[in-house]
């Protein structure tokens, strides 16, 4: 199971669970996301992969947090970060 929430030092998880997160990503703009918002990731029963990615980076354009509607639109990952991020830490 992999555990996706953004990153706080205040969060539920981190404060109540004895379990630490697997990664920390603080800049998901590097992968290709349209967000630069640190999300950690939790890997319960396996660890994650760490695949090196040969191949030029997409770069989508750089959103700004506060210029969204609150809700659904500022969780969205896109779809070259994801597609990054299965195939460095879970294939």
């Amino acid at each position: 199971m992999i555990i996706e929430n953004p990153y706080s030092s205040t969060h539920y998880l981190v404060k109540y669970w004895s379990i630490q997160a697997s990664i920390i990503d603080t800049d998901r703009s590097m992968k290709g996301d349209y967000y630069k918002k640190p999300t950690q990731y939790w890997f319960i029963n396996r660890k994650p992969s760490q695949n090196m990615i040969l191949e030029a980076q997409v770069w989508n354009e750089r959103k700004e947090i506060g210029h969204t509607n609150p809700g659904a639109e500022r969780s969205l990952i896109s779809k070259e970060y994801a597609n990054r991020f299965i195939r460095e830490f879970i294939i």
